[in-house]
Protein backbone atom coordinates (compact mmCIF):
# COMPACT_ATOMS: atom_id res chain seq x y z
CA UNK A 1 0.00 0.00 0.00
CA UNK A 2 1.53 3.29 -1.10
CA UNK A 3 0.97 6.41 1.02
CA UNK A 4 2.55 9.51 -0.46
CA UNK A 5 1.76 13.25 -0.61
CA UNK A 6 -1.38 13.20 1.50
CA UNK A 7 -2.70 14.70 4.71
CA UNK A 8 -3.63 12.07 7.29
CA UNK A 9 -5.94 12.23 10.28
CA UNK A 10 -6.70 9.87 13.13
CA UNK A 11 -9.33 9.80 15.87
CA UNK A 12 -9.47 7.60 18.97
CA UNK A 13 -12.53 7.50 21.22
CA UNK A 14 -14.53 5.30 23.55
CA UNK A 15 -17.90 4.05 22.25
CA UNK A 16 -19.71 6.02 24.97
CA UNK A 17 -17.71 9.26 24.72
CA UNK A 18 -20.20 10.86 22.28
CA UNK A 19 -23.60 9.79 20.95
CA UNK A 20 -22.17 9.30 17.46
CA UNK A 21 -19.47 6.93 18.75
CA UNK A 22 -21.88 4.14 19.64
CA UNK A 23 -21.67 2.06 16.44
CA UNK A 24 -19.24 1.66 13.58
CA UNK A 25 -21.71 2.80 10.92
CA UNK A 26 -22.77 5.96 12.77
CA UNK A 27 -19.25 6.93 13.84
CA UNK A 28 -17.79 6.32 10.37
CA UNK A 29 -20.48 8.44 8.72
CA UNK A 30 -20.17 11.22 11.32
CA UNK A 31 -16.39 11.40 11.05
CA UNK A 32 -16.55 11.37 7.24
CA UNK A 33 -19.10 14.18 7.34
CA UNK A 34 -16.75 16.17 9.59
CA UNK A 35 -13.85 15.65 7.19
CA UNK A 36 -16.03 16.71 4.27
CA UNK A 37 -17.20 19.82 6.15
CA UNK A 38 -13.62 20.75 7.07
CA UNK A 39 -12.65 20.51 3.40
CA UNK A 40 -15.77 22.32 2.19
CA UNK A 41 -15.01 25.25 4.49
CA UNK A 42 -11.74 25.63 2.58
CA UNK A 43 -13.61 25.83 -0.71
CA UNK A 44 -13.23 22.23 -1.89
CA UNK A 45 -16.26 20.71 -3.56
CA UNK A 46 -16.66 17.38 -1.77
CA UNK A 47 -19.56 15.17 -0.75
CA UNK A 48 -20.29 11.79 0.84
CA UNK A 49 -20.68 8.87 -1.53
CA UNK A 50 -23.01 5.90 -1.19
CA UNK A 51 -20.33 3.62 -2.63
CA UNK A 52 -19.90 1.85 -5.94
CA UNK A 53 -18.60 -1.61 -6.86
CA UNK A 54 -15.13 -2.16 -8.24
CA UNK A 55 -15.14 -3.39 -11.83
CA UNK A 56 -11.68 -4.81 -12.55
CA UNK A 57 -10.07 -6.91 -15.27
CA UNK A 58 -9.92 -10.58 -14.27
CA UNK A 59 -6.12 -10.45 -13.86
CA UNK A 60 -6.41 -7.66 -11.29
CA UNK A 61 -9.13 -9.13 -9.07
CA UNK A 62 -6.69 -10.11 -6.31
CA UNK A 63 -5.75 -6.52 -5.45
CA UNK A 64 -7.90 -3.45 -4.80
CA UNK A 65 -6.02 -0.17 -4.24
CA UNK A 66 -7.45 2.03 -1.51
CA UNK A 67 -8.51 4.94 -3.71
CA UNK A 68 -9.87 2.85 -6.58
CA UNK A 69 -13.38 2.48 -5.15
CA UNK A 70 -15.61 3.96 -2.50
CA UNK A 71 -17.63 2.47 0.31
CA UNK A 72 -20.71 4.02 1.88
CA UNK A 73 -20.09 7.41 3.57
CA UNK A 74 -16.70 8.10 1.98
CA UNK A 75 -15.60 11.55 0.81
CA UNK A 76 -15.52 12.11 -2.94
CA UNK A 77 -14.81 15.00 -5.29
CA UNK A 78 -16.00 14.96 -8.87
CA UNK A 79 -17.21 11.41 -8.40
CA UNK A 80 -13.74 10.17 -7.35
CA UNK A 81 -12.64 9.10 -3.89
CA UNK A 82 -10.28 11.65 -2.28
CA UNK A 83 -10.28 10.47 1.35
CA UNK A 84 -9.47 6.87 2.23
CA UNK A 85 -10.49 5.85 5.77
CA UNK A 86 -10.63 2.73 7.89
CA UNK A 87 -11.89 2.00 11.39
CA UNK A 88 -10.91 -0.63 13.95
CA UNK A 89 -13.07 -1.19 17.00
CA UNK A 90 -12.10 -3.02 20.18
CA UNK A 91 -14.10 -3.53 23.35
CA UNK A 92 -13.23 -0.24 25.02
CA UNK A 93 -12.28 2.08 22.15
CA UNK A 94 -12.06 2.54 18.42
CA UNK A 95 -9.56 4.10 16.04
CA UNK A 96 -10.38 5.69 12.70
CA UNK A 97 -7.53 6.72 10.43
CA UNK A 98 -7.71 8.34 7.02
CA UNK A 99 -5.68 9.89 4.19
CA UNK A 100 -6.59 12.92 2.07
CA UNK A 101 -5.03 13.00 -1.40
CA UNK A 102 -3.28 16.24 -2.33
CA UNK A 103 -1.41 15.29 -5.51
CA UNK A 104 -1.08 12.79 -8.36
CA UNK A 105 1.73 10.88 -6.65
CA UNK A 106 -0.45 7.84 -5.97
CA UNK A 107 -0.21 6.94 -9.66
CA UNK A 108 3.25 5.58 -8.75
CA UNK A 109 1.48 2.73 -6.95
CA UNK A 110 1.76 0.57 -10.06
CA UNK A 111 5.56 0.88 -10.04
CA UNK A 112 5.63 -0.62 -6.52
CA UNK A 113 3.83 -3.83 -7.50
CA UNK A 114 5.57 -7.09 -8.32
CA UNK A 115 3.88 -7.74 -11.66
CA UNK A 116 4.66 -10.30 -14.34
CA UNK A 117 6.12 -8.37 -17.32
CA UNK A 118 5.33 -11.22 -19.71
CA UNK A 119 1.60 -10.84 -19.04
CA UNK A 120 1.70 -7.07 -19.64
CA UNK A 121 0.09 -6.67 -16.23
CA UNK A 122 1.78 -3.32 -15.52
CA UNK A 123 0.28 -1.71 -18.62
CA UNK A 124 -3.12 -3.18 -17.76
CA UNK A 125 -2.91 -1.82 -14.22
CA UNK A 126 -1.89 1.67 -15.38
CA UNK A 127 -4.70 1.77 -17.91
CA UNK A 128 -7.33 0.64 -15.40
CA UNK A 129 -6.13 2.63 -12.43
CA UNK A 130 -6.01 5.83 -14.46
CA UNK A 131 -9.79 5.64 -14.86
CA UNK A 132 -10.42 5.22 -11.13
CA UNK A 133 -8.06 7.62 -9.35
CA UNK A 134 -8.54 11.43 -9.14
CA UNK A 135 -5.09 12.01 -10.64
CA UNK A 136 -4.88 15.53 -11.96
CA UNK A 137 -6.34 17.66 -9.16
CA UNK A 138 -7.76 15.46 -6.38
CA UNK A 139 -9.54 18.33 -4.62
CA UNK A 140 -10.33 20.34 -7.74
CA UNK A 141 -7.33 22.68 -7.70
CA UNK A 142 -3.60 22.50 -6.95
CA UNK A 143 -3.00 22.27 -3.22
CA UNK A 144 0.05 21.93 -0.98
CA UNK A 145 0.25 19.92 2.22
CA UNK A 146 0.91 22.97 4.43
CA UNK A 147 -2.05 24.87 2.98
CA UNK A 148 -4.43 21.98 3.56
CA UNK A 149 -3.08 21.19 7.03
CA UNK A 150 -3.35 24.79 8.24
CA UNK A 151 -6.46 24.95 10.43
CA UNK A 152 -7.76 21.53 9.35
CA UNK A 153 -7.54 20.11 12.87
CA UNK A 154 -9.69 22.90 14.33
CA UNK A 155 -12.25 22.77 11.51
CA UNK A 156 -12.44 18.98 11.87
CA UNK A 157 -12.99 19.19 15.64
CA UNK A 158 -15.61 21.93 15.28
CA UNK A 159 -17.51 19.83 12.74
CA UNK A 160 -17.57 16.97 15.25
CA UNK A 161 -18.67 19.30 18.05
CA UNK A 162 -15.67 18.53 20.26
CA UNK A 163 -13.07 20.77 21.87
CA UNK A 164 -9.71 21.03 20.15
CA UNK A 165 -6.63 21.58 22.29
CA UNK A 166 -3.01 20.49 22.10
CA UNK A 167 -1.57 18.27 24.82
CA UNK A 168 1.16 15.73 25.42
CA UNK A 169 0.98 12.11 26.51
CA UNK A 170 -0.50 11.23 29.88
CA UNK A 171 1.64 9.30 32.33
CA UNK A 172 -0.15 6.06 31.47
CA UNK A 173 0.25 6.67 27.73
CA UNK A 174 3.96 7.48 28.06
CA UNK A 175 4.53 4.34 30.13
CA UNK A 176 2.74 2.20 27.57
CA UNK A 177 4.70 3.82 24.71
CA UNK A 178 7.98 2.92 26.41
CA UNK A 179 6.77 -0.65 26.95
CA UNK A 180 5.95 -0.97 23.25
CA UNK A 181 9.36 0.42 22.27
CA UNK A 182 11.10 -2.15 24.48
CA UNK A 183 8.87 -4.93 23.15
CA UNK A 184 9.67 -3.98 19.56
CA UNK A 185 13.40 -3.99 20.35
CA UNK A 186 13.12 -7.50 21.84
CA UNK A 187 11.30 -8.77 18.76
CA UNK A 188 13.94 -7.23 16.50
CA UNK A 189 16.76 -8.91 18.46
CA UNK A 190 14.93 -12.25 18.35
CA UNK A 191 14.37 -11.95 14.59
CA UNK A 192 18.04 -11.14 13.99
CA UNK A 193 19.00 -14.21 16.01
CA UNK A 194 16.62 -16.46 14.04
CA UNK A 195 17.77 -15.22 10.63
CA UNK A 196 21.44 -15.48 11.66
CA UNK A 197 20.90 -19.09 12.70
CA UNK A 198 19.21 -19.91 9.41
CA UNK A 199 22.13 -18.37 7.56
CA UNK A 200 24.68 -20.44 9.48
CA UNK A 201 22.74 -23.68 8.90
CA UNK A 202 22.39 -22.94 5.18
CA UNK A 203 26.10 -22.22 4.96
CA UNK A 204 26.94 -25.46 6.78
CA UNK A 205 24.69 -27.48 4.48
CA UNK A 206 26.57 -26.23 1.42
CA UNK A 207 29.96 -27.18 2.87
Amino acid sequence: MLHIEELTYSLIAAPDSENWCATQAISYRTISQAVAQALAEEGFGVSLDRGYPVEKPQALRAMTPCFSSTARSEVVSGGRKVVGSAQRRLRGAFLQHGSILISRAHRNLVDCLNLDPEKNARATWKSWIGTRYPWKKPLGRPIGWAELADGFEERFANALGVECRESGLTGIEEKRANELIEEKARHAERLIGITSGVGRRASGAKS
